[in-house]
């Protein structure tokens, strides 16, 4: 399931999905900012992140229509990626023995990461599919089979990713938990005054602990992460509204126009209303 939902300046966020419980998806934002909810945990996922969520979890979906907002979810028959992920683990006598036999069903932690070119590659193979073919077409079980067998691939790696080798397993897999936790925290709430400690609490860590497992995980500090989410955020919006660059600067959560456009400028080469003639010329 895709769809391109247009900008509006006068329109109101649009709920796509209320307390749907669907198959194992995947999540994938092409263009602007959707926003997920599975009970009380909320997840925003901007161009070129995704989300994947598990067989049963009730989900909501609302576009905050600030910007043009472009989404591709697949989704996965029960089982399908389990059998992927078998196929990958099992040794050939037990495929050989048991062909048919339903593997463990896969079970993710669901957090915002950027879409991997592991995944991306077999993505945008499905995406043309869709834009040209009938579904009953054999190249879309191909895709869906190397979509779903890069989907087990990456998440065998996604539960201890931000541990550190030297550690135990099981370290590794609760600083991975507790890291991307407080990223997600920070993707939902980077539009508002962010203070360390605050989002070191959501990790259930102490702040110089945090800060200097964050700085490692994900190569940036927190403030230079936040900073670099805002400006991305920010160059997206200009590029694609007619939003004032004002409103812009002070929505995505820079609080002075002044420090906004220098660091855009250094981040982007151009200041912010040249970056936008820049993006309607080369439309």
């Amino acid at each position: 399931m895709g769809g391109l939902y247009p900008y509006s300046s006068r329109r109101r966020p649009l709920h796509q999905a209320v307390d749907f419980e669907g198959p194992l998806s995947l999540k994938v934002v092409l263009q602007g900012q959707g926003v997920w909810r599975t009970g009380a945990r909320r997840y925003t996922v901007d161009a070129g992140r995704c989300l994947v969520l598990n067989r049963g979890e009730s989900y909501s979906l609302a576009f905050e229509a600030a910007e043009p907002v472009e989404t591709f979810c697949p989704f996965f028959a029960n089982g399908f990626v389990d059998d992927a992920l078998r196929a990958l683990v099992a040794s050939d006598e037990a495929l050989l023995d048991s062909p048919t036999v339903t593997a463990s069903e896969l079970a993710v932690t669901p957090h915002v990461r950027p879409l991997e070119p592991i995944l991306a590659v077999p993505l945008r193979t499905l995406r043309r599919l869709a834009r040209t073919t009938e579904p009953a077409d054999l190249n879309w079980d191909d895709a869906f089979f190397n979509l779903a067998l890069a989907l087990a691939r990456a998440t065998a790696g996604w539960r201890t990713e931000h541990g550190g080798r030297s550690r135990r397993a099981s370290t590794r897999a609760e600083l991975t938990r507790r890291l991307n936790r407080a990223r997600d925290f920070i993707h939902d709430e980077a539009h508002r005054r962010l203070v360390l400690a605050d989002i070191a609490d959501v990790a259930c860590l102490s702040p110089h602990h945090f800060h200097r497992l964050f700085t490692t995980a994900f190569r940036a500090s927190p403030a230079a992460y936040v900073t670099d989410l805002r400006l991305e955020r920010a160059a997206r919006r200009i590029a694609a509204t007619d939003a004032p660059i004002t409103d812009i600067c002070l929505s995505t959560g820079f609080e002075s126009l002044g420090s906004f456009s220098t660091r855009f400028r250094r981040s982007f080469g151009a200041s912010p209303g040249a970056w936008r003639r820049i993006a309607r010329s080369e439309k």
